[in-house]
């Protein structure tokens, strides 16, 4: 019983919003306030890489961890996060933090002029267009492409597509090619990967296939090479570190 009760404790969510990382946020596992962050070592990296004057994108923004982080960190931020839910959230974290350099869309990424169905819950969190397990709605939705969505200048982008996150590249190829010193992160889980019936190790080949590095964020925001290590990861996730080849 003692665990079942911890459990519902780490996991229960905050809805008054709480000090974490220099930001206001509510709508979060306690666990995270009680730990200090949300994902310590990619934290860690974006607090030492991203500078003044960048443009930042998050793809997936939940609740606006990233988002509010961003900017905090950056010039101009662009948010996006599908499940109507989870954008009500977003919008009022940003609204906690001040933030006037952040533009909201309450749209799905991935390649553009598509429709798809989003499988959600009623909590939000895990809203998906490739994973159905545990969803108790469904919802067709326009697939919105960032190629189509932002003109200009981009320099970091962090991905977090429940499974979709190839979509994604897909959808922003032209700013690959136009920004060479671009910086990418994505969500590598082996189980989300199976659960939308791809492979992971085709899924780590097919993000080399667009011409990017791969590395992960190891802990301590540590960059690390050893590609083996993802080959044979099974539970859990990391967050892969991506950039064009030769830049």
């Amino acid at each position: 019983m003692w665990r079942s009760i911890k459990s519902y404790l780490i996991s229960f969510r905050v809805f008054l919003p709480l000090p974490l990382q220099g930001m206001w946020l509510a709508y979060l596992p306690i666990r995270m306030y009680y730990h200090g962050s949300h994902e310590p070592e990619t934290t860690i990296y974006f607090k030492q890489v991203v500078k003044k004057d960048w443009v930042a994108v998050d793809v997936g923004a939940y609740v606006g961890y990233y988002t509010v982080l961003f900017s905090k960190l950056a010039n101009k931020v662009y948010a996006f996060e599908p499940s109507e839910i989870s954008f009500r959230k977003l919008k009022r974290n940003v609204a906690y933090n001040r933030c006037k350099n952040v533009g909201l869309y309450n749209a799905a990424i991935g390649e553009k002029g598509k429709t798809a169905t989003l499988h959600g819950t009623q909590r939000g969190g895990a809203d998906s267009l490739s994973i159905t397990q545990g969803a108790t709605y469904e919802k067709i939705v326009q697939v919105l492409s960032l190629d189509g969505i932002i003109r200009g200048r981009v320099d970091v982008v962090k991905i977090d597509a429940e499974g979709a996150d190839l979509d994604v590249l897909e959808g922003m190829k032209r700013i690959m090619q136009e920004n060479p010193n671009l910086t990418i992160t994505l969500e590598f889980s082996p189980k989300n990967i199976s659960k939308s019936g791809g492979v992971p190790a085709d899924f780590l080949h097919t993000v080399e296939g667009y011409g990017l590095t791969l590395q992960w964020i190891a802990p301590g925001g540590i960059i690390s090479d050893d590609i083996e290590y993802l080959r044979n990861l099974k539970a859990g996730h990391v967050n892969l570190l991506c950039k064009p080849k030769g830049k």
